[in-house]
């Protein structure tokens, strides 16, 4: 119906407009809109999105049943990059309010076997245009330490180990001295390991011991991030003397 209103002349018959729904906003299968569908697809075409976004604004800002926008969708099925910018474009100049759940969004492609590109991506998009809108990385990162019903791949464990890094980058990047930051890369790596080759379903010491290493390395920046304080303090009272 799309490719027909694409195509549709002026001088040709519109009783296509009358077959639509009014608002675009009808939800089908699992709560998803047509710009849902549309990103959900493996072949993307800028145009239809156009016609879509033009005449039926409020798919943009409408959530299917896991509370997921068409932007996630987008990320997690690779579409191009004039498509996701597209979308950014639109979200804000006609949505510019609108805040995004970009910890859910994390925590989605996180989850499941989504290559380190895609996920990468999305966190570059979020730093360029929305820099102020937050992400959860304490919860992200107890959530990736429960176990999960897939198969485990060489892909998986890099992207989980980027996510965890990505995590703690603030505070790993803040520390004085680069064996410390080597310190918490290498725990980092040993903790993605383990996740990896250590998951079992329904096994409540796997999960709590996950989540017990997790802490570990939060433990560890935690102290170095002491120590550099008290460094800090002696150094400068002994300058000061």
């Amino acid at each position: 119906m799309l490719i027909a209103a694409i195509n549709m002349r002026s001088d040709q018959c519109l009783t296509l407009s009358s077959k639509l729904n009014p608002t675009g906003n009808e939800q089908v299968c699992l709560s998803m809109t047509l710009l849902h569908i549309l990103t959900c697809s493996l072949v993307h075409d800028l145009e239809l999105y156009h016609v879509t976004i033009e005449n039926y604004l409020t798919n943009l800002v409408t959530e299917d049943r896991w509370g997921a926008l068409r932007l996630l969708y987008a990320f997690w099925g690779a579409a191009t990059a004039e498509i996701i910018q597209f979308l950014v474009d639109s979200y804000q100049s006609l949505y510019s309010d609108h805040v995004f759940n970009w910890t859910m969004m994390v925590k989605t492609m996180g989850r499941c076997d989504t290559p380190k590109e895609s996920i990468d991506n999305l966190l570059c998009v979020k730093q360029m245009h929305f820099p102020d809108q937050p992400i959860d990385w304490d919860y992200l990162l107890d959530q990736f330490a429960l176990p999960l019903r897939v198969s485990f791949s060489t892909p998986f464990k890099e992207s989980m180990q980027y996510l965890v890094n990505c995590g703690v980058s603030d505070r790993v990047e803040s520390l004085a001295f680069k064996v410390w930051c080597d310190n918490i890369i290498a725990l980092i790596h040993s903790v993605i390991t383990f996740y990896i080759d250590n998951q079992y379903i329904d096994n409540e010491y796997i999960v709590n011991d996950n989540l017990h290493i997790i802490r570990r390395f939060r433990v560890k920046i935690t102290h170095f991030e002491d120590e550099y304080l008290k460094l800090k303090a002696v150094t400068t009272l002994t300058l000061w003397k």
